[in-house]
């Protein structure tokens, strides 16, 4: 519908022609206006308010906008608020989810002004009417972005469950109730076996899915008033409240231990797994929050330590290894967190004073404790296997990193390698790189007490089948 606008001058604006330059300012304004009695029926709009609502003046000449435009569909507060207002003749301004005539619902900015007589008798009202549809749209998306940063600094982000912070607030809740009422709770810390596996075989989406269904099992299994949380990567914590006695502690163990060892059937594969389990107990274990946490990591340490699929309860005799078993277990998670790092020391020709070749040294780069040399972790690394793939970390990344240093135009030899066992390397591939720049350093005191006679034939040998997988077969020498 078109503005009449008036066309032909209007003057200077006085007293005497202000009234028509207040109506073609109605009519050319985006906003609607309406003119309404003491009742709040319509007599005059503008033709934006004809656009806004659908409405042609024959429909709504007469006729509340709360009744032309479905007010009832808001909330019964809003309708209240606005009531009383107006029966009152108090000018207000409210935001309302309306209708229009073809039915679609939308936002109204609704701004409404008593008009009084010189008395102070109500007469009317005059009614600016806006739509802010897309100012609420936003206003309600940054409202759920909050609540959804809300949601995450107490949940993670992947399962859903309570995280580190939503566990401790929950925790010391749970922990303060106790007090009052004198009833035992558990706190059980799970980390499930070789996932790493399964994120290095299987991908890091089918690691995702696995935590998601392994979150789902553990809600599913214990009771509305226990809390479930995920600390980050496979590790979970469980707090179960109202334990009577140690009876009541054991059986929640076990059948929490049997959900999560076995199958777990994802979107397109079944993947078997266990886990490792420590379980401390209030009061017995712990009083507060950090300590029953820090008891239940150390028993679980313990269960993993000992091979894992297993669960123990914390007892006082594994603090004195705690230190050693801490080691052992943040080392197997060492490789996945891309902690380890090779320093590499040059050598220098005394003549030329360039460096001709550098030796690969083994560092452990750890969150907490800092550089950590080898003498610490090494021989623990070799007391449980893992230097098997520590070792195949360390010529792979060196012959990685030669490689590079070649391509851009370096002359340079890794010297040597510090490792202690070497049998497992052959599993290497690195054919575009000569094996006269790659020398290996055996450092293992043990082994060479046991014979010269025994050892060193069977090492040449085992050192001539790796060159052969390692280069291709290409020329090889031994020093």
């Amino acid at each position: 519908m078109k503005s009449e606008i008036p066309t032909a001058p209007l003057g200077d604006i006085t007293p005497e022609t202000a009234g028509a330059w207040l109506s073609m300012v109605a009519q050319v304004t985006g906003y609607g206006v309406t003119l309404n009695d003491a009742q709040r029926g319509i007599v005059w709009a503008n033709a934006a308010f004809s656009q806004l609502t659908g409405y042609s003046p024959e429909e709504y000449l007469g006729r509340r906008p709360s009744e032309l435009l479905h007010f009832e569909s808001s909330d019964p507060e809003t309708k209240q608020r606005i009531r009383e207002s107006f029966d009152a003749g108090r000018g207000l301004r409210f935001e309302i989810l309306v209708r229009s005539k073809d039915g679609h619902e939308w936002w109204l900015d609704t701004d409404a002004r008593p008009l009084l007589d010189a008395e102070g008798k109500l007469k009317g009202w005059v009614c600016i009417h806006a739509d802010v549809t897309n100012e609420v749209l936003k206003r309600e998306a940054l409202r759920g972005n909050e609540q959804r940063i809300s949601f995450l600094a107490y949940h993670d982000g992947l399962t859903g469950l309570e995280n580190r912070l939503g566990l401790r607030s929950k925790l010391d809740e749970m922990l303060h109730a106790s007090y009052r009422t004198s009833v035992s709770l558990a706190v059980l810390m799970i980390d499930l076996d070789r996932f790493k596996y399964v994120n290095d075989t299987l991908g890091h989406d089918v690691g995702d899915e696995l935590l998601v269904e392994i979150a789902r099992r553990l809600r599913s299994t214990v009771r509305a008033c226990d809390v479930v949380a995920r600390l980050g990567g496979d590790e979970f914590v469980l707090v179960l409240d109202d334990l009577p006695d140690e009876a009541h502690v054991s059986a929640a163990v076990q059948k929490l231990f049997r959900q999560l060892r076995g199958n777990f059937r994802l979107s397109d594969r079944t993947v078997y797994t266990t886990c490792s389990m420590g379980i401390s107990r209030f009061p017995k274990d712990g009083t507060d929050g950090s300590t029953l946490l820090k008891h239940a990591d150390l028993a679980m340490y313990t269960a993993k330590a000992n091979g894992g699929d297993s669960f123990r309860l914390f007892e006082s005799a594994m603090r004195p290894s705690t230190d050693r078993l801490l080691i052992e277990v943040e080392l197997r998670d060492a490789l996945e967190r891309n902690e380890l790092e090779i320093y590499y020391q040059p050598r220098i020709d005394t003549v030329t004073g360039y460096p001709t070749a550098v030796e690969a040294l083994l560092r452990w780069n750890h969150p907490t404790r800092g550089l950590v040399l080898p003498g610490l972790f090494i021989p623990i690394a070799e007391e449980t296997g893992l230097i098997e793939s520590i070792g195949q970390w360390v010529l792979s990344q060196a012959c990685y990193d030669l490689r590079a240093w070649l391509d851009r135009g370096g002359e340079v030899r890794v010297d040597e390698i510090n490792r202690r066992v070497i049998w497992q390397v052959a599993q290497h591939r690195h054919r575009l790189l000569d094996p006269q720049r790659v020398r290996m350093a055996v450092r293992n005191a043990k082994r060479i007490e046991e014979g010269l006679g025994l050892f060193f034939p069977t090492l040449i040998q085992r050192l001539s089948e790796i060159a052969d997988r390692c280069f291709n077969g290409a020329h090889h020498a031994l020093k």
